[in-house]
């Protein structure tokens, strides 16, 4: 099983509908999307958006990294076996998750891979951080 948690916070709907596009489209069975934002008005909106949907609310703004640690708490509650980090301003392509997957199955002495992440203008991101 592969999960996925968003962190919402007054966030943009068309980036949330882009972003739950391509998680529809993934080997991603179920994506939690937890909103730190001061009301739950995005609720209607963003459910909808895909049957794979949890939405999680009233935590306060507990801020990124925690709202993450919320949806990785709920994934290993229910025995998933990849729990995927999304920002609601991503895209991936078709084949994305799935290749992470099947790297991770091959090379159990790892913990976390991530893939190559490029800028809009196709410069490489740096993101692999201590």
């Amino acid at each position: 099983m592969v999960t996925a948690s968003i962190i919402l916070y007054n966030t943009d709907l068309s980036l949330v509908r882009t972003i739950m596009e391509c998680a529809d489209r993934s080997c991603i069975n179920h994506i939690y999307v937890i909103d730190n934002s001061p009301t739950d008005n995005l609720r209607e909106n963003v459910v909808p958006l895909s049957n794979k949907i949890e939405y999680i609310y009233g935590q306060g703004n507990v801020g990124y990294g925690a709202g993450h640690n919320i949806g990785i708490a709920k994934a290993i509650e229910i025995g998933s076996k990849y729990h995927v980090v999304l920002n609601p301003d991503i895209q991936f392509d078709d084949g994305t998750i799935e290749e992470l997957v099947s790297f991770s199955d091959s090379h159990d002495n790892i913990g976390m891979v991530m893939p190559n992440v490029i800028y809009p203008d196709g410069r490489q991101q740096y993101l692999c951080k201590l």
